[in-house]
């Protein structure tokens, strides 16, 4: 499947401004929305705790649940793209559930909450320009530096 782009919406998180796309398979929430130029919601993701709240983020990202499942996943939100499951819903909380968790296991994709970016590009990490990413984002070598501080090694990032 591919990552879509639904309208703004307040369901089922109830933040306006955050649209639903269904990422690709074995991909985090945090590389499905950058790929659109915007970041993940953590409060939005966090918020989906129900049936009825991840039938409305899958339908947001053009999916329908066909059954709904409690199971607490890192990855969750999420429907299943492949057999034996295809289009069943999670919406439980693993311990480490965030915008940076994946599935790699080929059946679950992501249903990510998206929003806009306000981009952030400065040098000001001790490590900047060493040619490493050294900011924790998505695609850094090392967590040493706040992020969108070492923009010449990792480029522009975003946040809410």
């Amino acid at each position: 499947p591919k990552p879509t782009t639904p309208k703004p919406t307040t369901e089922p998180n109830g933040q306006t401004g955050v649209q639903w796309m269904l990422g690709p398979p074995g991909q985090s929430c945090e590389d499905t929305c950058a790929a659109d130029a915007k970041v993940c919601s953590e409060d939005a993701l966090k918020q989906v705790q129900s049936a009825e709240q991840v039938s409305a983020a899958a339908r947001e990202a053009g999916e329908k649940c066909t059954a709904t499942r409690g199971w607490g996943v890192d990855s969750s939100p999420n429907i299943c793209t492949s057999d034996p499951c295809v289009g069943i819903c999670t919406y439980g909380a693993g311990e480490s559930r965030s915008c940076s968790s994946a599935d790699f296991s080929g059946f679950w994709t992501r249903l990510c909450p998206c929003a806009a970016a306000t981009g952030t590009c400065t040098n000001t990490c001790h490590y900047a320009n060493n040619g490493e990413c050294d900011d924790g984002g998505s695609g850094s070598h090392y967590d040493d530096c706040e992020l969108g501080t070492d923009c010449n090694d990792c480029g522009q990032r975003h946040r809410l």
